[in-house]
């Protein structure tokens, strides 16, 4: 075992990360690489050590279970309970990717946000 607990990503923070990095993608491949990396980086970190993230002041009656990291101004929330993480997201989405989020279709994506 390497210390990391069990992660789990919501539906719709995979449909969102998933957007974002198409988005991204239209303008810039090594941007959208690089976005994707430093995020599932980061999220590999918070599965090893979830608790050197702060807690997540916008969830309203926060336990302390609920934190959240942000990079490349994109923002990744997750709760952490005994059996392992779950991940979702918020972002401040430009109008443009909104509208992507939207109209791409739940059966164009996978259960995993790697691929």
């Amino acid at each position: 075992m390497d210390g990391r607990m069990k992660a789990e990503w919501g539906k719709r923070a995979i449909k969102q990360f998933r957007a974002a990095v198409l988005f991204i993608k239209m303008e810039s491949y090594q941007g959208a690489e690089k976005f994707r990396l430093g995020i599932l980086g980061q999220i590999d970190k918070a599965t090893k050590h979830p608790e050197n993230y702060g807690p997540d002041k916008q969830k309203r009656m926060n336990d302390g279970s609920y934190r959240y990291f942000t990079k490349y101004s994109y923002r990744v929330s997750y709760r952490v309970m005994p059996n392992g993480i779950t991940y979702g997201t918020k972002a401040n989405h430009s109008k443009e990717l909104q509208l992507l989020i939207h109209s791409l279709s739940d059966n164009f994506w996978t259960n995993s946000p790697i691929n």
